[in-house]
């Protein structure tokens, strides 16, 4: 359906500035919506209002991101959602105004106005299907789950570079794996890996199918000498690793369960979708994901990837 008002919302945390235009491009009206669901509904109703109970699809709203909940919650409305690179979004604004104050108000007039003018400059944006949300979703949370590892780890390899570098030294690179959790509750300071006898770390690697460490390699270095620090301080210190250890296997068993659930999901996209002709002379029409997991270097995570984020592209 052809565009017959045009919005500009300057989006925020907490509020979004709104302006309308009509069809000749004349300045309706403007207001505020706080970022609440009592707040798109006023969004509605007073759109419909303006535009006297005008289709939403005739509707385009223009902004400054093509991603996040304010482009989802105006999809699901039904709106004509375009998103403008802020680049862009700069050269309109140098019309108005050659200073660079924020404006929320003149910000939302640019972004009407450039819907107006030129809205083969904007990218008129699609709601992805079920399937494609879920995939990108479950993406970006293995991705933030794979940031709270590296941070967990980060601070664990500082609090033993504090007083037990030697540790460090050793499995710094590997603090994930459920073996050198193990070694940290038996061996959290020199003095228990003195205690150690070599059959039971011997048993612990075998446990866990570990052949790039020797029992003899890890008691020689973990019972070395200990840093000279206040005793309070590396008992202190030792608690907060363990801490640290605790959140860590936490996040690596939620980092498998995500994985595996994006593993599931793209086994059932592989699915062969049905082909128009049902002649046994005409294999069946591979999907989207079949193609894609065909190219070389693209495996699950890449997959979920390009499926989640850019799936209404591809499929396009």
């Amino acid at each position: 359906m052809e565009l017959q008002w045009y919005v500009g919302l300057d989006w925020g945390k907490s509020e979004h500035q709104v302006c309308l235009l009509n069809a000749t491009g004349e300045h309706i009206a403007e207001r505020k919506i706080s970022h609440t669901g009592s707040g798109f509904t006023e969004l509605t109703t007073w759109l419909s209002e303006q535009t006297n109970q005008a289709e939403t699809a005739s509707i385009g709203v223009a902004l400054e991101t093509s991603s996040g909940p304010v482009v989802d919650c105006l999809l699901a409305l039904g709106y004509g959602v375009f998103a403008i690179n802020p680049k862009q979004a700069d050269r309109f604004r140098d019309r108005y105004s050659p200073a660079g104050a924020k404006d929320d108000r003149r910000d939302a007039l640019v972004l009407a106005t450039a819907l107006f003018l030129e809205p083969q400059a904007l990218r008129l944006l699609e709601a992805p299907d079920s399937d494609m949300l879920e995939l990108r979703e479950r993406h970006r949370m293995r991705e933030q789950l794979q940031r709270t590892k590296q941070g967990l780890a980060l601070k664990i390899r500082q609090c033993l570079w504090s007083y037990y570098p030697d540790f460090e030294s050793l499995f710094g690179s590997d603090l994930g794996l459920p073996f050198v959790q193990a070694i940290w509750e038996h061996m959290p300071n020199p003095e228990a890996a003195q205690r150690r006898r070599k059959h039971s770390v011997e048993k612990s690697l075998k446990a866990h199918k570990i052949r790039r460490f020797q029992a003899d390699q890890i008691l020689q270095q973990l019972r070395a000498e200990r840093l000279p620090v206040a005793t309070t301080t590396a008992r202190l210190l030792q608690e907060q690793i363990t801490l640290l250890f605790q959140q860590l296997a936490l996040v690596q068993q939620q980092l498998q369960e995500v994985m595996h659930q994006l593993e599931t999901k793209l086994e059932s996209l592989s699915t062969q979708a049905p082909t128009t002709n049902t002649s046994s002379t005409n294999p069946p029409r591979p999907t989207d994901r079949d193609i894609l997991a065909s190219m070389p270097g693209v495996g699950i995570f890449v997959l979920a990837n390009l499926l989640g984020e850019a799936g209404v592209v591809i499929r396009n």
